[in-house]
């Protein structure tokens, strides 16, 4: 949902900032006069070199990026705290606002994330952005009306061959819920096909593989999913069902303990409750 674009302002900042410290620290060594006049001026330029590095939209997009990196390692909450910092600094880029957007929605802050689409619906968006604003839309109509279908509405005017990343992620996750499996598995290939790497677009084809029938297609993916870049409580569960189908019941029942320690995002598919059925109904066929 959030690039790694447009943070070297932060980089060079931290070197400035730093060449400041060193800068008259030698001139203090070489016993050089101006030490003292530069070393007099430190409040001042301390002062400018903080209030720029806050007012700069570097520094929001820079905790947007490792708020990303949280979330891919299911940290949601540490991911909260800091796109909820990045979105109160000044100068925040709209791109940040609406990833903020869609980390209080992972978090299930629903009313939360609505003011913030509200706030966001006001502000001028680029075409990538507009894409990612209705994607973030769709994925909170879902989870408001608890219609899939009322989500898909969202992103029923934008052209596919001008989507991003997420509008094709948010209508593969809504497809394999509301439409016919081999549809949902089309446009979840064809996803995939764009972005390979994306584990929210290897997580719904994982889902659709296995709801088409298609077992091994779906391991294959989940073992790459599981090793590259961590498996999903989702993917965790629809891999129970197969080990179910292929008889390996003390298989389904750790893969199941694995969805239910997983930790889960409000845009999970499967409930955790369904989660805890299957699991036991796992481990009284195993006995």
């Amino acid at each position: 949902m959030y690039s790694k674009k447009a943070v070297y302002f932060n980089y060079k900042s931290f070197a400035a900032s730093f060449f400041l410290l060193l800068f008259p620290a030698a001139l203090v060594m070489l016993g050089g006069s101006m030490a003292v006049a530069t070393l007099s001026l430190y409040p001042i330029l301390g002062g400018v070199v903080i209030a720029v590095i806050i007012a700069f939209p570097g520094l929001p997009r820079l905790l947007a990026i490792n708020a990303n990196a949280d979330l891919k390692l299911d940290k949601f909450k540490d991911a909260l705290k800091k796109v909820k910092t990045a979105g109160r600094l000044p100068f925040a880029p709209v791109s940040v606002h609406i990833f903020a957007a869609y980390v209080l929605i992972l978090n299930g802050m629903l009313d939360e994330a609505k003011e913030k689409i509200d706030e966001i619906r006001l502000m001028e968006m680029s075409l990538p952005e507009k894409s990612k604003y209705s994607a973030t839309f769709a994925l909170l109509d879902w989870l408001r009306s608890g219609s899939a279908e009322k989500g898909l509405e969202k992103l029923a005017e934008i052209n596919r061959r001008g989507a991003d990343e997420a509008v094709y992620y948010v209508a593969g996750k809504l497809m394999n819920i509301c439409r016919e499996p081999a549809e949902a598995r089309k446009y979840n290939e064809e996803a995939m096909e764009m972005h390979p790497g994306n584990r929210g677009i290897m997580e719904n084809l994982v889902i659709s593989y296995c709801r088409t029938g298609q077992d091994k297609d779906a391991k294959l993916l989940f073992r790459n999913l599981y090793y590259d870049l961590k498996a999903t409580s989702d993917s965790f569960y629809y891999m129970a069902g197969i080990k179910i189908k292929e008889n390996k019941k003390s298989d389904a029942v750790d893969f199941m303990k694995a969805a239910l320690e997983t930790e889960e995002a409000s845009t999970c598919i499967i409930s955790r409750s369904e989660m805890e059925k299957r699991l036991k109904e796992a481990q009284e066929t195993s006995i």
